[in-house]
């Protein structure tokens, strides 16, 4: 079992690496971004759940849509500093979060998360994603080039 610890120890200077202060704020360039792949998707009032918020820059966004957001992320860092702009976060694993929230998100979605999933974790993650969805909901995820 990986202890928060251990997973703060090695994702030390990720934070710093990309750039996160845990401003939890959206940029221009991301806002126009997500604006882009939600269009004709409507989040207000919807529960939306972000898996690997990061810097929670769409966490921000979608809250600023009118989403009910929340986040679920590796970064001890991360989330507190998420839980300290009054975002949602759970702690836990995947699994234990599947279960306890089934059929909850209308929307859940990955940005550059699934790449670091290797294929026995991709797998159960996607059963994971499949049971917190609503029916009809959207899962959408994105990877890097």
């Amino acid at each position: 079992m990986t202890t928060d610890r251990a997973i703060d120890a090695a994702y030390a200077n990720y934070a710093q690496w990309k750039g996160w202060d845990g401003a939890c704020g959206t940029p221009e360039k991301a806002a126009r971004y997500y604006a882009a792949e939600f269009a004709g998707i409507a989040l207000a009032g919807r529960r939306v759940l972000e898996i690997g918020f990061g810097n929670g820059a769409f966490l921000a966004w979608a809250k600023a849509q009118g989403a009910q957001v929340s986040g679920i992320e590796l970064s001890e860092e991360m989330r507190a500093a998420a839980r300290a702009h009054g975002f949602e976060i759970h702690d836990g694993d995947f699994d234990a979060l599947a279960a306890a929230q089934a059929g909850r998100y209308v929307v859940v979605v990955a940005f550059d998360v699934l790449e670091h999933w290797d294929t026995g974790e991709l797998f159960a993650n996607m059963r994971d994603i499949r049971a917190l969805l609503a029916e009809g909901g959207i899962f959408l995820a994105r990877f890097p080039n």
